[in-house]
Parts: structure tokens; sequence; C-alpha cells
């Protein structure tokens, strides 16, 4: 059968002319950069970062949202109108940032070690404290005592102490030390004077704030990111470079944990209620996950590079999700969260 096709072609010029245009039309599109697919309908994009978002968090009333970024800025969004309201200029890149006050001030944390306190209404910085020696990647807010921490370090170790500070009167209140990498997740307990911290020295740790003590909790096999509480406060979420995503017991010593490899690093995790957790990776993906099994019940592309900020709309209405390639993204969630 092949030599009579190949006879049938060579007595006829024209189908080898046309073998070789659909040919060449074949590698010419296999040359061709692969597009980056459309966001969904369901998405809506806010440009404005030109360099990777850290973090993200919506006001109160869900009418602002937050994001910090690694091209020296934090912006203070509108939500309704998708525009910005403010942007708070920085030295440094800013990898964390939040709400405090009643929504009227907020604090930011940068890479030269600074944490800024700015007015939401002016837009102006208040006050700056610079008593890391190293970045600071991540910030808690504890609104009933009024209280921040702050943690971070560098790549060998560095200045890895956490700091507690009085809000209103942006002073140190407690230090503390025991993590030997650093520290990229912190997470007030809801009701109780409890701090949660993530590390690159691949443990969580949970802190009595009022003495100190601490206990240490391994699992991962990696670097740690970020990690929240349950609003209930009894279940902890984590995730790690390692490509796992992990939910503790409060009250156990981390061996009652349950895990889910996704095989890619998992930069943040945040519970959004007491039945579901929420992670983003590194393959540009929104998960949404039951809070029991880890099972895997929605999920999403949002961006066509990493994920590595993550926030729910109070209201909810939005999911946001920033992360690679600047772009902050809203999402309408798969019904009430």
């Amino acid at each position: 059968m092949i030599n009579g096709c190949v006879r049938r072609c060579a007595r006829s010029p024209h189908i080898w002319r046309l073998a070789a245009a659909i040919i060449g039309v074949l590698l010419a599109a296999a040359r061709l950069p692969a597009e980056t697919p459309p966001a969904p309908a369901n998405v809506i994009s806010l440009k404005q970062h030109t360099d990777n978002v850290y973090s993200l968090v919506f006001s109160a009333d869900s009418r602002l949202l937050l994001s910090a970024a690694g091209d020296d800025r934090a912006i203070v969004w509108d939500v309704e109108q998708r525009g910005v309201r403010a942007t708070l200029q920085h030295d440094a890149p800013v990898y964390s940032a939040l709400f405090i006050n009643g929504d009227r001030e907020i604090v930011t944390a940068t890479g030269s070690g600074e944490v800024n306190w700015w007015s939401v209404d002016s837009g102006q910085r208040i006050a700056t404290e610079h008593l890391h020696q190293h970045a600071v990647y991540s910030l808690a807010y504890q609104p009933g005592a009024e209280w921040i921490a702050s943690g971070g370090g560098d790549t060998d170790g560095g200045d890895t102490t956490i700091r507690i500070w009085h809000a209103r009167e942006r002073k140190v209140l407690r230090e503390l030390t025991g993590h030997t990498r650093p520290v990229y997740g912190l997470a007030f307990h809801p009701t109780q004077h409890e701090l949660l911290s993530a590390s690159g020295d691949r443990s969580l740790r949970v802190w009595s704030c009022d003495d100190g003590t601490f206990r240490t909790w391994v699992g991962h096999t990696s670097d740690v990111y970020r990690c929240d509480y349950s609003p209930d406060g009894n279940r902890i979420a984590s995730g790690s470079q390692d490509g796992s995503l992990r939910c503790w017991q409060r009250g156990g010593n981390g061996d009652a944990a349950i895990s889910l490899r996704v095989k890619q690093p998992i930069y943040t995790t945040k519970f959004a209620n007491s039945t579901t957790i929420a992670s983003v990776a590194d393959d540009g993906f929104l998960r949404l996950h039951d809070s029991k099994s880890l099972e895997e019940m929605w999920k999403q592309r949002a961006a066509g590079s990493a994920l590595y900020a993550l926030a729910f709309s109070h209201d909810h209405r939005w999911i946001a999700v920033g992360g690679g390639d600047g772009i902050i993204s809203l999402l309408a969630p798969p019904g009430k969260y």
C-alpha cells in the first residue's frame, strides 16, 4: 500500500507541493509560543503591581482590598470601583500588609526589616520601626488585644525573632525566639493568647503570648509557608515547599495531622470556614478542600504563574488571589463559603 501511494504521488507533483505546504504549516504551528489562556468569565483582574504579589487582605466591610508586592508598594484597592484608592510607596519589597485599628490604619512589613504604620484616609506614613535586622515576611493582627506580630529572617537564618507589638502604642511587648530559619507565616488564635508560626526550618510552633513558651510541630519535609487557624481555633492548616497541605488538631502534638500532597509547592493556606480550606500553589490554581479529609472539592486556574497570596471577602462575594505575574484576580466563589 505504501509503495502504491509513493508511485501515485510521484505521478502527481502537485500532491508533493500540497504535502510540503501542509508540513510547513504544521512545523510553523509547532514553533508558535503557547498562548496564556484568557481569564474565565467570572474572574476580575486588578493590574497595577509590576512584581510578585505576596499578601492580600480585605477590610472588615469588604469594600477595600490591600495588597503587598515585590515592586516596593502596597496598594489599597476600591473593590466596587475596581480602582486604586491609595499607593503606599516603600524602599524595599513589601511582603505583608494588614488593616488594623478598625480599618483606620495599615501596617506593612518590608524586605529591609521595617514595620510601617499608615493612615487609610490620607495614605500617609504615620511611623516606621526598624527592630528586625533582616526581611520581615509575615504579620498577624489580634484586634481584641490590639497586638501585631512580625517575623522574618534571611537565607542563612538571620534574625528569626518574632516580635509582638502593641498596635496603637507601636512598642514591642514580647520577643519569641526558637526558629532557626526564616519565619514565613504567622496567625493569632481567634480567642486565646496564642500565636502560630510557620518557618523555613520545616516546623510550626504554637506560642503562648503570655510567657513565650511553645510547642513544636514537625511533619513537613521542607519550608513551611503561610498558616492559619480554623474559625473555632481547634485546627490549624499549613502548606509547604514539599507540595503538601496539612491539617492539624490544635490540642495534639502533631501526630493527628492529615496530609494531602498536590505535587506543587503550596504558598498559602487559609480556612474559608470551619469545613473548607483554600490553598494556592506554584501551578497557578486556587483549590478548595474539605477540612476533615482534605479532599479537593473545587479548583480553578487563576494565573499562568505561581500564586502566593489568598484572601476571602467578609461579605462572601470574592476570593482574591495574586502571585508571580503581579495581577490580582477576584473570583466569585462556588457557592457561599
